[in-house]
């Protein structure tokens, strides 16, 4: 090992400043926590309007926002897998330049 290295990557990550691209990833993925949320909320907003307008009983709503949960579940299981597939099986983080 050479002299000055870290002993894990842990320390190497602990140890280093955070670069430009670091910084844009957590931006990006804050943005990306922002729109998902959107979603939802804009729904929760949209609810009595679509009751009123629409004459949509309650209860049907709730199944609408039981599915967002579960398409957004869905999604995340099977968002990897295309990622895979379209990078040719090894995954778009795993590859070596």
């Amino acid at each position: 090992m050479a002299a000055g290295a870290a002993a894990s990557p842990l320390e190497a990550i602990a140890s280093a400043r955070m670069g430009w691209r670091q910084y844009m990833i957590v931006a990006l993925c804050c943005l990306t926590n922002v729109t998902e949320g959107f979603d939802v909320v804009s729904l929760a907003y949209a609810a009595p309007v679509m009751t009123r307008e629409w004459g949509t009983p309650a209860a049907m709503l709730g199944l609408v926002f039981s599915f967002v949960s579960v398409g957004l579940a869905i999604g995340r299981l099977f968002l990897p897998l295309r990622l895979r597939s379209a990078s040719g099986g090894a995954g778009p983080l795993s590859r070596r330049r």
